[in-house]
């Protein structure tokens, strides 16, 4: 990594456009996931949106020479542009304003329409994640945090407890469970700030009752553990600084969630640990001038 920090940044697309370059010539479906994740692990490091757009728009303008070596290069250009808006690299904008750059007839216009249908198709974005059907390469963090926000999402619409356990069974990563716990979290204060009052203490939010009682069935069945869920829990008390931005009385609800942690029915956050997490939040919000009341 230290030799990236090396070249000029203005020649940072570079990186981009090369692994591209080397995925629609000869790699396999593997080969093209791992450059799918690089382009994901890479981006705001080294490689910044100006530099994939370079990246993917010196792909579109010398796709066409590519055609002959690669009958299906339009497909394959469609998936790696649809990935990257679905990796938070490529604005979905940049699809738009290129379709209108190209002629119909060209094979830059036909990946760009291999791109929208693969982005506005229903699920689009977190399907996107097995573009390349492929099961056995590491799976990026981006991946999984989306995973894991799409199955609370989709359980407070279904209430199906029993099609997340199957979900999060086949994704196969016990050991990240604690960030369904930072995103239930999270939910649960947005819910609260919607509207006046403290629902959290006084029940009386459906969403938030809802969460509740998942986290309850998750930590009741152990796809929560202990250890997962004061994971889950101190990552928002670290955040906190950055959710008072967007959450009004971030930390009062955060607090009110805790406290009914540490009673029945769930009774999982003990006072002391509670504590702990008390001082690291008012800390980081002490450190940049914000009241914790």
């Amino acid at each position: 990594m230290c030799q990236l920090h090396l070249a000029a940044i203005s020649d940072m697309y570079l990186i981009a456009k090369i692994s591209l370059d080397l995925a629609l010539d000869s790699l396999g479906d593997n080969d093209r996931e791992l450059v799918s994740v690089l382009l994901s692990d890479l981006y705001g490091y080294c490689v910044l949106t100006d530099h994939d757009h370079r990246a993917f728009l010196a792909c579109l303008q010398e796709v066409d020479d590519l055609i002959l070596d690669c009958p299906d290069v339009a497909t394959i250009l469609g998936k790696f542009l649809a990935r990257a808006v679905a990796d938070d690299c490529l604005a979905p904008k940049f699809i738009q304003t290129q379709l209108d750059q190209f002629s119909h007839e060209s094979v830059s216009h036909q990946s760009l329409k291999v791109a929208e249908a693969y982005i506005t198709m229903k699920h689009g974005l977190v399907e996107l994640d097995t573009v390349w059907n492929c099961g056995d390469v590491r799976k990026p963090v981006k991946f999984l945090v989306k995973k894991m926000k799409y199955f609370l999402s989709e359980y407070l619409e279904s209430l199906d407890f029993e099609n997340m356990s199957k979900n999060l069974s086949e994704l196969g990563v016990p050991h990240f469970h604690h960030e369904l716990v930072y995103w239930l979290t999270v939910m649960c204060m947005e819910a609260n700030a919607c509207t006046t009052g403290c629902h959290i203490l006084d029940k009386d939010n459906e969403n938030i009752e809802t969460l509740f009682s998942l986290l309850e069935k998750l930590t009741s069945s152990v796809i929560v553990t202990q250890n997962q869920f004061e994971t889950g829990l101190k990552h928002v008390y670290d955040d906190i600084v950055e959710l008072a931005i967007d959450i009004p009385g971030a930390y009062p609800s955060l607090e009110a969630f805790a406290k009914r942690c540490e009673k029945d029915p769930l009774d999982i956050l003990s006072e002391e640990y509670h504590t702990q997490l008390q001082n690291i939040g008012a800390s980081a919000l002490k450190s940049v001038g914000i009241s914790h009341i």
